[in-house]
């Protein structure tokens, strides 16, 4: 007799699971591969967090949680990748490429600052450095040109929100 593990998902289960996992997914305006809009380039990960493969839709986080994620996925991770990374990051430590002793690649790294202090303070954007060096208001950042203010904007709310980002960096896991 051929037993039936229920709890076992059987192929079509399985693909049930996935689809609907990516429609959530779609729906949420979330990306679960590694794919960046055309002309941001490739996407690069944050230190310490998982792969962009991570279904965010799927771990349990409230709509508030999610919204934020999706805010750092779509607006302020492409312009860290694209204008910030190369002088402040991991990568850029180890090529000796740093600026500043500053790294905007993990929560940890950006709420430690470098020479001139934190670069983000979450939930306070007024006292973000990371702000004053977008606006061009002591520092200039990115040195070569300001960035858009809609973009600026975009993270002065971002830090307002906390700062989110994905996998469980921070105090609290999920979007801290």
């Amino acid at each position: 007799m051929v037993r039936s593990n229920a709890s076992c998902p059987t192929p079509r289960r399985h693909q049930r699971s996935v689809i609907a996992t990516v429609a959530a997914a779609w729906v949420l305006g979330l990306a679960i591969w590694p794919v960046e809009p055309a002309g941001l380039g490739a996407r690069e990960p944050i230190e310490g967090q998982p792969a962009a493969s991570t279904p965010v839709a799927a771990s349990g986080l409230s709509a508030a949680e999610r919204a934020g994620l999706a805010f750092f996925e779509s607006k302020i991770r492409p312009v860290l990748a694209a204008h910030c990374w190369e002088c402040h990051s991991a990568a850029a430590a180890r090529q000796g490429r740093l600026k500043g002793d500053l790294r905007l690649d993990s929560r940890k790294a950006w709420e430690r600052g470098g020479a001139s202090g934190p670069a983000v303070v979450a939930g306070k954007p007024d006292r973000s450095l990371l702000l004053d060096a977008l606006r061009h208001d002591g520092l200039a950042m990115p040195p070569d040109r300001k960035l858009p203010a809609e973009v600026i904007e975009q993270f002065a709310d971002w830090i307002a929100r906390g700062a989110p980002v994905a996998g469980g960096v921070g105090s609290r896991g999920g979007c801290r």
